[in-house]
């Protein structure tokens, strides 16, 4: 790791420090909490793609580790599902470019990456590539529950035959 990172990460936690022991009052006001959470959001994605790049260069195996999720939830004491949907993020990203930026930039969160990332599908996949920008525009403009909304319309009319099989799943559960 280059010494300039390991600066940028003190410098990070010293201000992250100096926020968290202040009184959480002094920031209760709107403007300062959307403030807080958009930079939560950046951080999460920032870490993100921090796990997606660790994890294809192989460094955690060296951990003795089987994979990179496996050692995230070690290491960062973190349950396996929260590692496991950490990698999961990271290896879409790496094709969901203006998801991932405007995560980065604090547009959206993760819940709005995990929404996308589970209607992407072999079947999906074209028509995501295509869409990805009006998605990304939509989630940035709509409340998250009228986004998902949209997000299970655009699924029926990007995989009508997906639609029908989850219907079909859902009665023969029944």
């Amino acid at each position: 790791m280059q010494l300039d990172v390991l600066e940028q990460l003190d410098a990070l936690e010293q201000a992250i420090d100096e926020v968290v022991s202040s009184d959480p009052e002094s920031c209760a006001d709107l403007e300062s909490v959307e403030r807080l959470q958009r930079q939560a959001s950046r951080l999460e994605a920032y870490a993100t793609r921090a796990t997606g790049a660790m994890e294809v260069e192989g460094q955690w195996a060296t951990s003795g580790a089987r994979t990179a999720a496996a050692w995230q939830a070690w290491a960062c004491h973190q349950s396996s599902p929260v590692a496991k949907r950490s990698v999961r993020r990271s290896r879409h990203l790496r094709q969901l470019r203006v998801l991932e930026e405007a995560w980065s930039e604090g547009s959206l969160t993760g819940a709005h990456v995990d929404a996308i990332i589970a209607v992407r599908n072999p079947r999906t996949e074209a028509a995501l590539e295509r869409d990805e920008e009006l998605l990304v525009a939509q989630a940035k403009k709509l409340s998250f529950e009228t986004f998902v909304r949209a997000l299970a319309y655009w699924v029926q009319l990007a995989d009508p035959e997906g639609t029908e099989e989850s219907a079909e799943e859902r009665r023969s559960r029944r």
